[in-house]
């Protein structure tokens, strides 16, 4: 029990059944909802992925799943949340690429040829959107999940950086928390411990 709270006895549903009930006509759902950018994606999932919640993207190589993320991590900052991505994968400056491409709304040829304009529109980003995007990369199988509640702590302790939206991209390539026989009940422990990170820290 060392760590835990021992007065936290659970809660009785009989409590606070006015306040609860009241927080029903303000509240689209019980938690908040934080949108993709991608319209039918979110009705689907009742306005986006929810604090708390995991969302596995699933494809075959090559067939977009990063690009997906990136689409999801750009849709949530100019929403005005905060977004962390942490790259298994991909290379830092890979990302930041794609992250201005999907933010400028530009093709690359077009930021090449305007240059002084996609720098100016970057500022213009940066000034009037609220939510800011940290970008941390780390080598296949060389972070585990405590590696990135480590990162949460150190970003809030040294930067004030709480994110609200943590992308990793990709959690099978994780490093699982103990080494097991089958490969895929390690990878089934690396997301359910994503989803314990998720409900302790509120992010989607």
């Amino acid at each position: 029990m060392v760590g835990e709270d021992v007065n936290d006895l659970g809660e009785d549903i009989y409590e606070d059944i006015e306040e609860r009930f009241l927080s029903y006509l303000n509240d689209d759902d019980v938690i908040e909802r934080i949108p993709t950018g991608m319209k039918m994606l979110d009705n689907a999932l009742g306005g986006g992925v929810g604090r708390t919640e995991l969302f596995v993207c699933i494809a075959p190589p090559g067939k977009g799943k990063t690009t997906t993320l990136i689409s999801m991590g750009a849709a949530a900052l100019e929403e005005g949340y905060n977004v962390l991505h942490v790259s298994m994968e991909n290379n830092i400056k890979q990302i930041k690429r794609n992250y201005d491409l999907r933010l400028l709304k530009k093709s690359m040829d077009y930021i090449k040829d305007n240059v002084d304009k996609s720098i100016a529109a970057m500022f213009n980003i940066k000034k009037y959107r609220k939510g800011q995007l940290r970008i941390k990369k780390y080598s296949a199988k060389s972070a585990s999940v405590a590696t990135i509640r480590a990162l949460l702590d150190q970003l809030k302790t040294v930067k004030n950086f709480v994110p609200d939206v943590l992308i990793i991209d990709y959690g099978m390539i994780l490093k699982p928390a103990r080494e097991y026989s089958e490969k895929r009940t390690g990878i089934e422990g690396i997301y359910e411990d994503l989803r314990a990170l998720a409900d302790d820290y509120n992010c989607a």
